[in-house]
């Protein structure tokens, strides 16, 4: 064993224990006196003579001499020894085996030791700390009185106790009493202390006092308005007077807690100039004066003005032209806001006093409903305002309710709104195209209809509006796709022409122009057989046109005259889905007409109405 663990062993003199508390024990020894390479305490109990050890404690500060082994049964004898260890793993022999039989029922309850209780107190939180002789738990009773009616804290079994206490009110006086319960339910309870919470650190500052002006007299001509706003809320009074270093005049205080303040001041000589400042005390007493004014009060022969024909025009998303009358030269001021109050001012200051007033609102808000007023200081030297109007700025388009119904294979509906009226416009999108459709109505319930798309495609799609002002709104991306088309065309109209065609020779051969119409765009194709029908033989056929088209026309030439063909119609649609029509049987007699005049007059048939206009004659 090397110096430093014998020296250990030396000094761990295991004394006594202390005292011997029911359910408890305190053990008790002489710290090491040489450190040397000194690396911890172990404490170790065995319940059975000694015979089993367990490790109860370590302690690695070496001024550490006590510990306390709590929750014992008094029907148990306990038996305590100790050793040290170094830094070296090398640990010191035993101390002496002490042995101890805990006492009964514990039912001393715990003892606040020290001062007492001692508060903290901040702004809206307090921190109340004490100190107790045995482990207990930790509770604060508090209130403005000593009924207190509220109760924080922790069930955890500590000597040093801290309740932080929250969600009180600044510069308030409250009274409190601790509480504390030890394990075996024996309790304690301080008598009353008191505390007061402090002023919040924001509330220095006071309100800061705006737009604090002398507007229109009431019924008495010598009297005046003062208006201003607080970005607090706070009391309202006046200091004023005709010397400007001494207003010695005040109105009485309105407590009311307010932003928007009206002191009215009556009872003044007339052509007299008085100084005055706007006064406000907030919530926490801090006492703020306006900045120093003047107003005049009238003199015989003068007048305030009179505001008639206000109006708000003009209005764009961010900028408003207001426009008003007075019956008397005035200056123009324009006080306006969002909420209640009047939180911005213009003063026309271009073209000095008149009677036509015009002030522009820049930087406003867009889609945003404005309260304002309108003012005016006459040769009186009198302010006078109107009553408080509205108007809104233009909302820019917003596009909402979006949906696509009606969907075929070459077609589909759009249908959205907005909330402002504007036109329509639908960009859509496929693999191998870029199409637009819309509509220039002006509305806010739109519909549009999308035509000529290809059978079974996603299309990708964006709607575009403009308003009335020219601002255009772009929606995000949607898509839909288009039907697969099964349904062939439906072949109608089937007529047919016969002419006899004569060459330089005198050869003649027979030609037969074919029409028909089909209810969608589809090719055009002509199969024929020389006598009459004859089983579904159709051994000739014409080139297919695959030009897609409603309106067909298709020439058969080289025939033979004074003989009977049959034949078919075919169509095929762009999804391939393919038409046929009956049977037909054609006699191409000798008729002597040209081939224009046959394509004529199958014109005039498919299309009589051009013949009203004038196209064929």
């Amino acid at each position: 064993m090397n110096n430093i663990a014998q020296d250990l062993l030396n000094n761990l003199i295991y004394q006594h224990f202390l005292s011997i508390k029911p359910f408890s024990s305190v053990v008790v020894w002489n710290p090491v006196n040489n450190p040397g390479d000194f690396s911890q305490y172990v404490i170790e109990r065995s319940i059975d003579a000694g015979a089993n050890w367990t490790g109860l404690a370590t302690f690695t500060n070496i001024a550490t001499n006590a510990y306390s082994d709590m929750g014992l049964s008094n029907a148990i004898t306990y038996a305590y020894r100790m050793r040290s260890l170094d830094t070296h793993t090398n640990y010191s022999a035993y101390s002496d085996t002490k042995s101890l039989k805990p006492a009964g029922v514990d039912t001393v309850p715990p003892t606040i030791t020290g001062t007492g209780p001692t508060p903290e107190a901040q702004d809206v939180t307090a921190i109340i700390s004490w100190t107790t002789d045995k482990p207990s738990d930790s509770y604060v009773e508090y209130g403005t009185t000593t009924n207190y009616g509220q109760l924080q804290g922790t069930d955890g079994l500590v000597v040093n106790h801290t309740v932080n206490l929250v969600g009180l009110n600044p510069t308030t006086t409250y009274q409190f009493r601790v509480k504390c319960r030890d394990a075996s339910g024996n309790r304690v309870v301080s008598s009353n202390q008191s505390f007061t919470t402090t002023l919040p650190a924001e509330a220095a500052a006071g309100v800061t006092i705006t737009g604090a002006t002398a507007q229109k007299p009431g019924a008495d001509p010598e009297e005046v308005t003062i208006i201003w706003t607080t970005d607090k809320y706070s009391t309202s009074q006046v200091l004023y007077g005709t010397d400007i270093v001494n207003l010695d005049m005040a109105t009485t205080e309105d407590t009311a807690l307010n932003k928007t303040h009206y002191v009215s001041i009556a009872h003044l000589n007339p052509n007299t100039k008085y100084y005055y400042q706007a006064k406000s005390v907030d919530t926490y007493g801090n006492t703020v004066l306006g900045e120093l004014k003047y107003f005049v009060t009238a003199q015989s022969g003068l007048s305030s003005p009179t505001m008639k024909n206000v109006a708000a025009s003009d209005l764009t998303m961010t900028s408003a032209i207001i426009s008003w009358e007075t019956t008397t030269v005035a200056t123009s001021i324009v006080e306006y806001g969002i909420g209640d109050s009047y939180s911005d001012r213009v003063e026309d200051q271009s073209s000095g006093a008149t009677t036509q007033h015009v002030v522009r609102l820049p930087n406003l808000t867009q889609g945003t409903q404005y309260h304002f007023r309108v003012l005016g200081q006459g040769s009186d030297q009198r302010y006078v305002a109107s009553d408080d109007y509205k108007f809104a700025t233009i909302s820019l388009p917003e596009i909402s309710a979006v949906s696509v119904s009606e969907i075929s294979s070459i077609g589909a509906k759009v249908t959205f709104k907005t909330n402002v009226p504007t036109d329509a416009n639908i960009d859509f999108f496929a693999a191998d195209s870029n199409l637009s459709q819309g509509s220039g109505t002006i509305t806010t319930d739109h519909e549009v209809s999308l035509f000529a798309l290809k059978p079974a495609t996603t299309y990708s799609y964006t709607i575009r509006v403009r308003d009335n002002f020219g601002n255009s709104v772009t929606s995000g991306s949607q898509s839909f796709q288009t039907i697969v088309d099964s349904t062939p065309p439906k072949i109608k109209d089937m007529k047919s022409e016969v002419s006899i065609v004569t060459d330089q020779d005198g050869n003649s051969k027979a030609q037969v122009i074919v029409s028909w119409s089909t209810d969608e765009p589809a090719t055009s194709q002509v199969k024929y057989a020389l006598g009459v029908a004859a089983a579904d033989d159709y051994p000739l056929s014409t080139v297919e046109d695959k030009n897609l088209t409603t309106s067909h026309i298709v020439i058969i030439a080289n025939l033979s005259t004074s003989a009977t063909y049959h034949m078919k119609l075919l169509s095929k649609d762009s999804s391939d889905n393919l038409a046929t029509s009956d049977d037909y049987s054609v006699i191409t007699l000798n008729q002597q007409k040209t081939l224009l005049e046959y394509i004529i007059q199958i014109l005039q048939n498919r299309f009589s109405w051009l013949s009203n206009l004038g196209f064929l004659q």
